[in-house]
C-alpha cells in the first residue's frame, strides 16, 4: 500500500496548480484514488499529506483555539485618553474606537442571531452584513464567526454559491473553523462542487481524528467523482492522436516504458530489435504498429530480456485502442511475473484498473 500511495504522489507532483487552495490536486488524486481502489480513509489521508509536501496549507495555520468572549475582549482593551484645549474633553484613541466598533459588531451578530432563530433569514443576513463591515479587520476570530453565521442564514435560504463565499472567507480567517468546514463541504456537494467537498472532508479527517461520518462522506464524494470520470469518456479510442496518446500516457509518470533511460538502453544494446523499432514507432507516431511490434519481441526464438516492458508497453496501446480483453491479459500477466519490479507491478495494477473503468466496470476497478 505505502508503495502505491508513493506512485500517486510522484504522478501527481508535475502539474501542480498552487495559486489556488482548491486546485487540481484533488482532482487528479481522486481519479488515482479511483484507478487503484485504496480505502477511502487512507485516499484521505494521502491526499492530505500530499498537499503538505507541496506547501498547500492555508496562511494563518496556526490559531487561537477558542473565540474571544466580549467581556475578554473588552477587558484587555486599554484606552487613554487627551483633553482638548476648550473643555477637556476625552479624545477617543484608536484602541478606543477599535473597541467600540467591537462591541457594536458583537451587538449586531446578536440581534442577526436573534432573527435567525425566528427564521427571519433575510432580516438575520443584513444584522450579520453590519456586523461584518462594523467589525475591525483585526478581530479575525469574531469576523470570521460573523461570516460563518451569515453562511449558515444563506444555507437555509438555499442560496449555496452565497454559503460556499461566506464559508471561504471565514476558513481564510480560521483555517481550522470546523463548524465552517463541514458546512461549505456540504454546500459544495449540493452543488456538485466534488473537488471542493473532497478537500474539505479530507481537512476534516486531519483536523477531526478521522470521524467516520467524514469518511463517509468522503467515499459519497468519490463515487460521485467517479460516475462523473466514467461519464467523460470518449466511447471509442480507437483513433489515436498524437496529443492524446502523449497525454494519456504521460498520467503514468514512472512508467518504466517510457523512461528515456530504458528506451536509450534498447536502442543501444538491441538496435535491430523489434522492441527498439516499437519505439521507433513511437517517436513517429505510427501507433498501431506498436503492438505487433512488442508481439515480435515476444515471440523471439531467444527469449527476450525485455519480455515484461513488452507486455506492459503493448498493454499500454491496446488500452488506447480500445482492446480492453487484450490490455488486461498483458497487465495481469506483467502484475503476476515473479520477476517484475515494484514499479512495473504498480503501474501494471494501475494500467489495469483503468482499462476497467474504460469497460465502465467501476466496481472491478
Amino acid at each position: 500500500m505505502a508503495s502505491i500511495l508513493r506512485a500517486v504522489s510522484g504522478s501527481s507532483s508535475s502539474s501542480v496548480n498552487t495559486s489556488s487552495p482548491t486546485n487540481d490536486i484533488g482532482k487528479r488524486l481522486t481519479k488515482w484514488a479511483l484507478v487503484i481502489g485504496v480505502p477511502t480513509a487512507v485516499c484521505v489521508a494521502a491526499y492530505l499529506v500530499y498537499r503538505q509536501q507541496q506547501g498547500q496549507a492555508k496562511k494563518s495555520a496556526i490559531r487561537r483555539s477558542s473565540l474571544s468572549t466580549p467581556s475578554t475582549t473588552l477587558t484587555a482593551t486599554t484606552t487613554t485618553s487627551s483633553t482638548t484645549k476648550a473643555g477637556g474633553d476625552a479624545v477617543l484613541t484608536s484602541k478606543t474606537r477599535t473597541k467600540d466598533r467591537l462591541i457594536l459588531a458583537i451587538e449586531l451578530k446578536n440581534e442577526g442571531n436573534i432573527k435567525y432563530r425566528e427564521k427571519k433569514f433575510n432580516e438575520a443576513i443584513e444584522a450579520y452584513t453590519q456586523a461584518i463591515n462594523t467589525c475591525p479587520v483585526e478581530s479575525t476570530e469574531e469576523l470570521s464567526q460573523f461570516y460563518q453565521n451569515r453562511a449558515a442564514a444563506w444555507e437555509s435560504l438555499k442560496i449555496y454559491d452565497k454559503v460556499i463565499e461566506d464559508c471561504s472567507r471565514a476558513i481564510e480567517l480560521n483555517p481550522k473553523y470546523i463548524k465552517c468546514i463541514q458546512r461549505r463541504a456540504r454546500a459544495a456537494e449540493t452543488v456538485n462542487n466534488f473537488e471542493l467537498a473532497l478537500e474539505d472532508y479530507s481537512t476534516l479527517c486531519f483536523l477531526d481524528s478521522y470521524q467516520p461520518s467524514y469518511i463517509m462522506a468522503a467515499d459519497k464524494v468519490l463515487t460521485n467523482l467517479a460516475r462523473q470520470y466514467v461519464e467523460k469518456l470518449p466511447t471509442s479510442t480507437a483513433e489515436l492522436s498524437n496529443d492524446s496518446v502523449r497525454t494519456s500516457l504521460n498520467e503514468f509518470e514512472d512508467d518504466p516504458v517510457l523512461s528515456s533511460i530504458f528506451i536509450n538502453e534498447v536502442r543501444t544494446t538491441q538496435p535491430d530489435s523489434p522492441l527498439a523499432r516499437a519505439y521507433q514507432a513511437y517517436d513517429e507516431c505510427r501507433f498501431t504498429d506498436i503492438p505487433s511490434l512488442c508481439t515480435q519481441e515476444l515471440e523471439l526464438s531467444i527469449l527476450s530480456p525485455y519480455k515484461l516492458h513488452a507486455l506492459l508497453l503493448r498493454g499500454s496501446f491496446y488500452l488506447l485502442m480500445g482492446n480492453y480483453i487484450e490490455a488486461l491479459a498483458d497487465f495481469n500477466s506483467v502484475i503476476n511475473d515473479l520477476n517484475a519490479t515494484e514499479i512495473m507491478k504498480i503501474i501494471g495494477k494501475l494500467k489495469r484498473a483503468n482499462t476497467k473503468i474504460h469497460q465502465r466496470d467501476l466496481e472491478g476497478a
